[in-house]
């Protein structure tokens, strides 16, 4: 779920981006934009996100299935070049092939390893919320997790902007949008 918020302070809800358990730790994202032609300048900011221990674990391994199947992948071809040159094409073709289905054994059993890692309420693998970029102060995050992205609205309440209509129908039924009339004493607090 994207989400767009204007301001320099934002507040993430203290359970885990993830899970949604109670946070040991946190991990940062980052977004970098460059700017100039004649001289080049790259800026860079970055959020801690509240973490669990668990999900901070297999968010570091998350990418381990990927590349262990690319290394094999890579010693097969480096393995089967020479054998189809020098040896005969029909056993380069053959340990090719042998490298190919081993390969793939090598990603599916990283990834039940790293999945085994996770735990039924967890979002995603990798990181939960990746952030997109900033432009003056505003800044704008995707979330694997719904419930966070719900709980850092509502967090985030006075500076959300481009709502999308299933945020807003949310937020609406949920007792958070108020008219403009309402006294700020009305409205809803999370905690």
């Amino acid at each position: 779920m994207k989400v767009e918020v204007s301001g320099h302070r934002l507040d993430f809800p203290y359970v885990c981006a993830c899970c949604g358990k109670l946070p040991e730790t946190t991990l940062s994202v980052t977004a970098s934009k460059t700017s100039g032609k004649t001289v080049v300048t790259t800026s860079s900011r970055s959020w801690e996100l509240p973490y669990c221990s668990g999900c901070v674990a297999h968010v570091k391994v998350a990418d381990r299935p990927r590349h262990g199947a690319i290394i094999a992948l890579i010693v097969t071809v480096l393995a089967s070049l020479p054998i189809a040159g020098n040896v005969s094409r029909t056993l380069g073709l053959a340990v090719f092939i042998a490298g190919c289905v081993g390969s793939l054994v090598v990603y599916v059993k990283l990834r039940e390893h790293v999945e085994a890692m996770r735990v039924p309420s967890c979002s995603c693998l990798r990181l939960a919320v990746n952030y997109h970029g900033w432009e003056g102060t505003r800044h704008t995050f995707a979330f694997a997790s719904t419930s966070y992205a719900n709980l850092f609205m509502v967090a985030n309440l006075q500076k959300l902007i481009n709502v999308s209509p299933d945020a807003w129908q949310w937020l609406k039924s949920n007792g958070y949008v108020v008219s403009p009339n309402q006294p700020q004493s009305a409205r809803r607090d999370i905690r």
